[in-house]
């Protein structure tokens, strides 16, 4: 660990950005979360929301550089997510192709590797999609993309 450093003038607690360790959240609050209550709960931090009104597509995104898995609280709390906007789904107020995703990709954020989470069973191989280019851009604003269909820039793993 690098240790607990402080800005010099105004005192607020520094982090890493891309590389931050277990002990250091993105926000004040998820610090404050960490630092000072129980640890009897999960509390993952969710690294983006995209929800496409015209359509209906919602996406929540936990995004990992490539070649890092998901922490133990995510790998808890995702799933249920998951559930819920399958849920979502089925009950037509969002988009089938909405879910909860991992995405690793590192700057400058050209392509990356997607993966589902599956909410109602624990597949022992997900699939995950290597997707660039038009695609990519359009998965991540909420566009219909089928991820399965290799004939646009991706490739099945």
């Amino acid at each position: 660990m690098c240790g607990r450093y402080k800005c010099p003038e105004c005192q607020d607690r520094l982090i890493h950005q891309s590389k931050r360790g277990s002990d250091e959240s993105s926000s004040a609050f998820g610090q404050w979360i960490h630092d000072d209550l129980t640890r009897e709960m999960f509390t993952p931090d969710i690294d983006t929301v995209v929800y496409k009104a015209r359509t209906r597509i919602l996406r929540v995104i936990e995004h990992k550089p490539r070649g890092m898995p998901l922490r133990r609280s995510q790998e808890t709390v995702l799933p249920l997510l998951a559930k819920a906007i399958q849920l979502l789904a089925a009950t037509r107020l969002v988009h089938p192709e909405s879910g909860v995703f991992m995405v690793q990709a590192d700057p400058p954020f050209e392509s990356a590797r997607v993966r589902q989470i599956d909410g109602w069973t624990r597949n022992s191989q997900p699939q995950s999609y290597e997707i660039t280019g038009t695609k990519w851009i359009s998965f991540m604003e909420g566009e219909v993309v089928d991820l399965a269909d290799d004939s646009h820039s991706a490739t099945v793993t």
